[in-house]
């Protein structure tokens, strides 16, 4: 049990004994939850301690049942990222995989498994899952805690105050989705030390278009239009909202203007899912109803995002070369 000091008052300063985070006097404080940059993901209440070794297979879907044997009972649930090992093939067919899952043996259907992806990027996917995880999977609620307390969390890591309950002074909610993307980056490792940091994803946005086009070899993300490359796990979709239109020649030179992104968490057949923070005043990676714009991307036949998907660019990650 954690709390404040019992005296009314300390050093001429009102203390509240019996509150806790969130005050703006003396004897506030903050716990912490996640992990020092380049470390291990914390282990999460509501979901399994993620940590990927290369060479390991991972669940690339969410829910996915671990089976006694195929069409089997229903061990558990999977997450998203969930590492497994590979043990063999439980059918001649190769459809039921033999596998172990922190300890325990069992089958999952091979589909949705994928080779694990280089550590650099894995890190990063398993640290965006995790929070998403801590989002109680999209269930949660910025405004309400602990969840306001995260968002606090995600904006600290930038030198800033707000957390999830922060509204500018016209009312209007300040918006953490690319604190988010800061936060996730600032705990994936020492490759993505470089990242441009900010609470606006148009600074990070024009920050790897510049580093391609000079070729700053250091930087974990290089900026591309749609055209150039195919989207991989672990990228970067930037995209418009509120109605602009802005494109990549605009990104290109210029740093402030309003727009998302998110991280590349699934490839799809034809499509891909993406992941992100403040959708639905949340973490999510579903279609929010209540503005209309889309978690997945449609694919061409050669796997590039199709146009009129709002895209501004694609950032690639580079981390495995940095």
């Amino acid at each position: 049990s954690l709390r404040q000091r019992p005296e009314a008052t300390y050093l001429d300063m009102d203390v509240d004994p019996d509150e806790a985070n969130g005050n703006n006097d003396f004897g506030a404080f903050r716990i912490d939850t996640g992990s020092a940059p380049g470390t291990e993901p914390a282990p999460l209440a509501n979901g399994p301690i993620l940590s990927v070794k290369a060479g390991t297979m991972v669940v690339k879907t969410q829910g996915l049942n671990f089976r006694t044997e195929p069409a089997g009972d229903i061990i558990r649930e999977l997450d998203r990222c969930t590492p497994v090992r590979v043990i063999g093939n439980w059918t001649a067919d190769g459809m039921w995989k033999r596998v172990e899952v922190e300890g325990r043996e069992g089958a999952l259907f091979a589909r949705y498994l994928r080779e694990a992806e280089p550590e650099r990027i894995e890190r990063l996917l398993v640290n965006a899952v995790r929070e998403w995880l801590r989002f109680d999977k999209g269930r949660a609620d910025e405004k309400v805690d602990p969840y306001a307390g995260y968002v606090g969390e995600m904006w600290a890591n930038l030198g800033e105050e707000y957390d999830g309950r922060s509204v500018y002074p016209n009312g209007d909610d300040v918006p953490w989705s690319a604190a988010f993307i800061s936060f996730v980056i600032s705990r994936s490792g020492k490759a993505y030390s470089n990242f441009k940091m900010s609470g606006q994803h148009s600074v990070f946005t024009h920050d790897a278009i510049q580093a391609r086009l000079i070729g700053r070899t250091d930087r974990p993300f290089w900026g591309y239009r749609i055209t150039e490359v195919k989207p991989s796990l672990g990228d970067i979709i930037v995209r418009n909202r509120s109605g602009n239109t802005y494109s990549f020649d605009y990104a290109e030179v210029n740093s402030g203007y309003i727009s998302h992104a998110d991280f590349v968490t699934e490839l799809l057949d034809g499509g891909i899912r993406v992941l992100g923070g403040n959708i639905s005043d949340t973490v999510s990676m579903s279609n929010p109803s209540s503005t209309g714009d889309s978690q997945e991307y449609e694919l061409d036949s050669d796997g590039y995002i199709k146009p009129g998907q709002k895209v501004i660019a694609i950032l690639k990650n580079r981390s495995e070369a940095v």
